[in-house]
C-alpha cells in the first residue's frame, strides 16, 4: 500500500487515485444490484432456466457483437468507446427500480431478462475497450498492485453495502426494499462516469493500435485474416490462456443460476443471511487483495490463478453439503479468499498474455468464448441440475475445477 499510495510517478499519480474511486463507486452496484437480482427473480417465480437466460441472454447478444466490436473499435481510442458504453449501460440499471412497481407480477422476470439483454449491447464495448483502456492509463510494472488495491476497495465497500442491503429487505416491505436495493446501485454505477472522463491516457507504455504485421513478399495480409492477428508464438500461447479461461467460466456460468435456486428454495435462507454470506467473501476479498499482489510477484500470475482455481473447487464441493446456513457460510469464506486471488491474479494472468499486436482485436476473441461459456454455462447448468440433483452437480463441478487449475498450472 506504501509503494502504491506514495512511490508512485507524479504524472501518473491522478490516474491511479481516479481508478481507485471508479471502482470504489461501483462497490455499490456490486454490494446490492449485482447481488440481489437473481435473489429477486427467484422470489418473483423465475425457474432455473429463466435465471440462467439471465446470463445466457447476454451472452448471446455479446457472442453476435464481439468480433464486429473488436474491429470496429480498432478505429475509436479505448477511452470513448468505455465512456460511451457506459453512459448507456448505466442508464438502463435505472429500469430495475421501476419493474417491481410498474410491470404485471406475471411479467416481472420476463421483463428483467429482456434488460439484462439490451444492456449487453453497450456493456460489449465497455468490456472489449476496458482492458486497452486500462494498459494505457497504468504502466506495466504498476497493474498487479492498482488491481489489488481496486480490489480490496471494491470489496471492502460492497461489504458494508450488502450487510446494509440485506437490512432493508429485511425491514421494508415488499416490493418496496429492492426498489432501493436497486436505486443504490444505479447511483453508484451512474457515479463512475464522471471519474472514467478524467482519466489520461498514455500511448507510450503500450499502445492497443499496433499495425498488424506485413506478409513476408510485403503485401498486406487479407481482410479475413485481421479476425487472428498473428500466428506467432505469442498468439499461439494466448489462444491455449483463452482456452484455460473458457473452461473456467464455463464452470462459474453452469454454478451461476442454480446457487440462488439452492439458497432460497432447498437451504430456506433468508435475504439476511445471504447478505451476511455475500459481505464475509467481500470482506475476505478484501483482505486477500492487500497481499496477492505480492504474491502474484513471487510465484506468478498464472501459478495464483491455478491456486484459485482449486480453492473453488473445495467451496464448491462444500457447498453441496449444506443443509443450513452454516456450511453456506464456511462456502463463502472459502469462496471469499479464492474470489480475492482470482480478480487480481486472473486478470493480470490474462493481460500479460495479450499479444502486442492487436491487443483490441484479442481480447475481442476473449468476449467470444467467454460469453459463449455464459450461454453453453447457463443453459446446461440448470439442465444438469435437473438431471442429476443439485448437490451432485455442484459436487462434479468442483472436480471439475480441480482439473483446470491442474492445466492451469501445467500448461497455461
Amino acid at each position: 500500500m506504501n509503494r502504491v499510495l506514495y512511490d508512485i510517478p507524479s504524472h501518473l499519480r491522478s490516474n491511479f487515485v481516479l481508478f481507485y474511486l471508479d471502482i470504489a463507486v461501483w462497490g455499490l452496484y456490486i454490494g446490492s444490484t449485482a447481488v440481489f437480482l437473481t435473489v429477486y427473480a427467484a422470489r418473483a417465480g423465475a425457474t432455473g432456466e429463466q435465471i440462467g437466460w439471465m446470463n445466457a441472454g447476454p451472452a448471446i447478444v455479446a457472442l453476435i457483437a464481439s468480433i464486429p466490436v473488436g474491429l470496429l473499435a480498432r478505429r475509436f481510442q479505448p477511452k470513448h468507446s468505455v465512456v460511451v458504453g457506459a453512459l448507456i449501460a448505466r442508464m438502463l440499471l435505472l429500469s430495475y427500480v421501476f419493474i417491481p412497481t410498474l410491470v404485471p407480477t406475471a411479467n416481472r422476470v420476463d421483463v428483467v431478462i429482456v434488460m439484462t439483454v439490451l444492456m449487453a449491447i453497450p456493456n460489449t464495448f465497455l468490456n472489449i475497450c476496458f482492458g486497452p483502456f486500462f494498459m494505457l492509463g497504468i504502466p506495466p510494472e504498476w497493474r498487479g498492485s492498482v488491481v489489488g488495491v481496486r480490489n480490496s476497495l471494491m470489496s471492502i465497500i460492497s461489504f458494508f453495502v450488502t450487510l446494509a442491503c440485506g437490512q432493508l429487505l429485511l425491514h421494508l416491505t415488499t416490493p418496496i426494499g429492492y426498489q432501493v436495493v436497486f436505486f443504490i446501485g444505479f447511483a453508484g454505477a451512474i457515479a463512475t462516469l464522471p471519474v472514467l472522463i478524467r482519466i489520461k491516457q498514455y500511448p507510450q507504455p503500450v499502445s492497443p493500435l499496433v499495425p498488424s504485421p506485413v506478409v513476408q513478399d510485403g503485401a498486406k495480409r487479407p481482410w479475413w485474416s485481421k479476425l487472428v492477428p498473428g500466428h506467432d508464438p505469442a498468439g499461439r500461447h494466448y489462444l491455449v490462456v483463452l482456452i484455460m479461461l473458457f473452461a473456467m467460466n464455463s464452470i462459474a456460468n453452469m454454478l451461476a443460476p442454480i446457487v440462488p435456486l439452492f439458497t432460497v428454495n432447498q437451504l430456506n435462507l433468508d435475504d439476511a443471511v445471504i447478505s451476511i454470506g455475500s459481505a464475509a467473501t467481500s470482506i475476505l476479498v478484501f483482505a486477500t487483495s492487500l497481499f496477492v499482489g505480492k504474491l502474484a510477484n513471487r510465484y506468478g500470475n498464472r501459478a495464483m490463478t491455478a491456486y484459485g482455481m482449486v480453492m473453488l473447487c473445495f467451496q464448491t464441493v462444500i457447498l453441496a453439503f449444506a443443509h443450513d446456513a452454516t456450511l453456506y457460510l464456511v462456502s463463502a469464506l472459502i469462496g471469499g479468499l479464492a474470489a480475492g486471488i482470482l480478480m487480481a491474479a486472473q486478470y493480470n494472468y490474462h493481460l500479460d498474455s495479450v499479444p502486442k499486436t492487436d491487443p483490441t482485436v484479442w481480447i475481442s476473441w476473449n468476449s467470444v468464448l467467454g460469453n459463449v461459456a455464459a450461454l453453453l454455462g447457463s443453459v446446461a447448468g440448470p439442465m444438469l441440475a435437473s438431471m442429476v440433483g443439485i448437490p451432485a452437480t455442484f459436487i462434479g463441478l468442483g472436480v471439475v475445477r480441480l482439473f483446470i487449475g491442474a492445466a492451469i498450472y501445467r500448461w497455461g
